[in-house]
């Protein structure tokens, strides 16, 4: 038997995969729930407006990435070569620790990055979730590469 899967991550998920594809703007409700063969009542049980279900949408799939990311930087003891070969695949969607891409419901990577971008210039209550990405990412990155040995290996 198959794992069930909650309605309202499916529905997350779902907003998600459309967001990449059309842009979140471009996106309607009924497009949603064309997708998940569903009424616009599913959409609106969870969310009574289209800004709330972004911000679940930026919590699961923007947070959760850069939240993972940092956290398997700062807790492992990779030499400074393999954390910047991490960093750099983890970031086009590819994690060489599992050798499976990060964001599963992502079709193009590349439409991840544009959702973000334009999500933070056209919905002004995303700058919060991005500046608090930008701030964690800055102070992860220099805890991790804070060693003598990491600082000597830059150097030269």
């Amino acid at each position: 038997m198959g794992k069930k899967v909650n309605r309202l991550d499916f529905l997350v998920a779902t907003s998600f995969k459309l967001a990449c594809e059309k842009g979140f703007d471009n996106m309607s409700i009924k497009d949603i729930t064309f997708d998940m063969n569903s009424s616009p009542g599913a959409v609106y049980y969870h969310f009574d407006t289209k800004d709330k279900l972004l911000k679940a949408i930026f919590k699961k799939y923007v947070l959760e990435f850069f939240k993972d990311f940092t956290n398997k930087i700062i807790n492992n003891k990779w030499d400074f070569d393999y954390k910047l070969r991490f960093m750099f695949n983890y970031l086009v969607n590819y994690d060489i620790t599992t050798g499976s891409p990060v964001i599963k419901d992502c079709p193009d990577f590349r439409d991840y990055y544009l959702f973000i971008i334009s999500c933070f210039h056209m919905h002004s209550n995303i700058k919060k979730y991005v500046n608090e990405i930008a701030v964690e990412l800055e102070n992860s990155l220099k805890k991790s590469f804070q060693t003598k040995k990491t600082r000597m290996r830059i150097l030269r």
